[in-house]
């Protein structure tokens, strides 16, 4: 079971609306579940339009974590954080808790300010990114040619984290942002196993952070493991 996740705040709700619409117009599956991610204190201000083959649904933040970590960690840690780290955080929590509390397989996770142009199948997508999965990175020397300084920071915060010195380059060079659950749960395990509270949360993840660097960096030092699933 397949569906999508769209993280997303109160300036972006206008964009979100036209993502949707444009996946209304161009999806040619018969229905798309579709979780859009919002703190609570913004929940009643987003509303979106009711279409027949799309099931959306509006979650919080707040239950999230609570689901995850027992509500010992307060939805609003972006006060602490910078806003790359607060997104990567609400992403990767929201994919977990569809995954293991919703019971999908496959996630789709989208950014608010995208749209779809021409027809697709999200069903299309995951099935064929799952028969030939696969990421894509630039290597760090190609890196060092261009305005680097943050990506290179960020690259050395994913070996902090992974406890790996081997990044080989930007793990950002692909926007097909699809989440298995085995290897979810692995990275989830291995990435939080030591949070239990915000202390333990800013304590362990204090620099920037995009997670969908860290994943697939992840997946790069295990691929071993998950190439045989």
């Amino acid at each position: 079971m397949n569906c999508v996740v769209i993280p997303t705040y109160r300036p972006h709700f206008k964009h979100v609306e036209k993502l949707i619409q444009s996946m209304n117009i161009f999806s040619k599956d018969s229905n798309i579940d579709i979780y859009i991610i919002v703190t609570s204190n913004e929940s009643s201000d987003i509303m979106i339009t009711k279409y027949n083959n799309l099931t959306i649904k509006i979650l919080c933040l707040k239950d999230i974590i609570h689901f995850i970590f027992n509500s010992n960690i307060d939805e609003h840690f972006n006060n602490h954080y910078g806003k790359f780290t607060y997104q990567s955080l609400k992403k990767i929590f929201s994919v977990y808790y569809v995954i293991n509390k919703l019971n999908y397989k496959n996630v789709y996770v989208l950014d608010s300010e995208g749209l779809f142009i021409r027809p697709f199948s999200l069903t299309e997508i995951i099935n064929n990114y799952i028969k030939n999965p696969r990421i894509f990175y630039n290597s760090r020397q190609r890196l060092d040619s261009y305005q680097t300084q943050m990506a290179e920071e960020l690259l050395n915060n994913n070996e902090e984290l992974l406890n790996n010195n081997k990044c080989p380059g930007w793990f950002l060079e692909n926007y097909l942002w699809i989440y298995e659950d085995v290897i979810v749960n692995n990275f989830f395990t291995m990435l939080f196993h030591d949070i239990c509270d915000t202390n333990t949360l800013f304590a362990k993840f204090k620099n920037s952070i995009f997670i969908e660097v860290v994943y697939y960096h992840y997946i790069f030092l295990n691929n071993y493991k998950f190439s045989l699933k």
